[in-house]
């Protein structure tokens, strides 16, 4: 496998930012100022930008399940 960076965003980083990439080509972005960005995986495209109201110290995955209990967003994961 060869790894090489295939787009570039600002933001996050820090404490409490942080990405997760999804097998269903989703990178989840958390920006220290709350916000919650889903971006696609190989072209970089911004899909959806959400404000959660939470500031640092949570990761995206904290992050996602925050923003789908309230707000239910058509990409978030379902509970199982």
């Amino acid at each position: 496998m060869t790894q090489k960076m295939r787009w570039r965003t600002t933001g996050g980083g820090g404490i409490g930012g942080g990405t997760v990439t999804t097998a269903g080509n989703l990178v989840f972005q958390v920006v220290n100022d709350g916000r919650l960005l889903a971006y696609s995986a190989d072209k970089g495209e911004k899909l959806a930008e959400i404000q959660t109201g939470l500031r640092g110290g949570m990761g995206p995955r904290s992050r996602i399940r925050s923003a789908s209990s309230s707000t239910s967003p058509s990409w978030a994961p379902r509970e199982r």
